[in-house]
C-alpha cells in the first residue's frame, strides 16, 4: 500500500499521507505504476460516463486527466517533440529539452496532439469511452515501467536516471501482473494486442531516445506514456 500512495503522490495532485520521499521509495514505487493508472483510470472514467454526448465526454476526460496529473506527461511530451524537431544533435536536443520555454514547434505538436486524443476519446462513444478512461492510463504508466527496464539514461541525474539506473526484473514483472489487472475488463485478445503494443512502442521510443538524445529522460518517459496511452485509444477504437 506504501508503494502505491507513493506512487500517487508522485503522479498525481491527489492529497495523500504519505510525507516526505525518498528517491528510491519513487523507484520502487515503479512496480505499481499501472495499479495507480487504474486509480487514475476510475477518476477519468467519472466524467466520460456521467457527461453528456460523446464530445463533452471527452473534453472532461481530457480536463480531468491533465489537472490530475499537473499536465507532467504531456510536458514530457511537448518537450520531446521539440527537441525532435528542432535540433541536429544530440547535446543539442538535450539543451532544447531542458529549456523552460516552448517554442512555436512545441506548441503546434502540443495541440496537434491533444486534437489526436480528443478525437480518439470522442469516437469511442458512451460506453467505450468509459473502457478507454480505465484502460489507457493504465498501460500508458506500464509503458513507463517498460522503459525504464530496456533504456539506459542520457544523464547521471534528473528522472530519467532515477527509474533506469536500477533494473530489476522482479519490478518489471510486478508491473506486468498490475497491468494484467485490466484482464478483469478486457477481452483475452485485446489485451494481448495492448500489451504488444506497449512493448513494441517501448522499444522504438527506446531506439529513438538513444539515437536523438544518447538515452531517457524523464521527458522521453512521458512522452512514452502520452503515445501509448493514444495507441491504447486506437486500438479500442478500432477493437469496438
Amino acid at each position: 500500500m506504501k508503494r502505491l500512495l507513493t506512487a500517487l503522490a508522485f503522479l498525481t495532485i491527489l492529497p495523500l499521507p504519505v510525507g516526505p520521499t525518498r528517491e528510491e521509495e519513487i523507484r520502487d514505487s515503479l512496480a505499481v505504476f499501472p495499479l495507480a493508472g487504474l486509480v487514475v483510470g476510475l477518476l477519468l472514467a467519472l466524467p466520460a460516463y456521467f457527461l453528456p454526448g460523446p464530445e463533452s465526454k471527452a473534453l472532461g476526460v481530457l480536463i480531468a486527466n491533465y489537472l490530475l496529473t499537473r499536465g507532467l506527461h504531456f510536458d514530457g511530451l511537448v518537450d520531446t517533440l521539440e527537441a525532435l524537431g528542432g535540433g541536429f544533435t544530440p547535446p543539442r536536443r538535450r539543451e532544447i529539452m531542458k529549456d523552460t520555454h516552448i517554442g512555436a514547434l512545441g506548441l503546434l505538436a502540443g495541440a496537434l496532439f491533444l486534437l489526436l486524443k480528443f478525437h480518439c476519446l470522442s469516437a469511442l462513444g458512451a460506453e467505450g469511452m468509459v473502457l478507454g478512461a480505465l484502460t489507457a492510463p493504465v498501460f500508458g504508466r506500464g509503458a513507463i515501467a517498460y522503459l525504464s527496464f530496456a533504456s539506459h539514461s542520457c544523464s547521471p541525474t534528473g528522472l530519467g536516471a532515477l527509474f533506469a539506473q536500477e533494473k530489476r526484473w522482479s519490478t518489471l514483472l510486478a508491473a506486468g501482473a498490475t497491468t494484467a489487472l485490466t484482464l478483469l475488463w478486457l477481452p483475452a485478445p485485446d489485451y494481448l494486442i495492448l500489451l504488444a503494443l506497449t512493448l513494441l512502442l517501448g522499444e522504438l521510443i527506446t531506439r529513438l531516445a538513444d539515437r536523438a538524445f544518447g538515452g531517457i529522460t524523464g521527458d522521453v518517459l512521458g512522452f512514452g506514456l502520452e503515445l501509448t496511452e493514444v495507441g491504447t485509444l486506437l486500438v479500442l477504437g478500432v477493437r469496438g
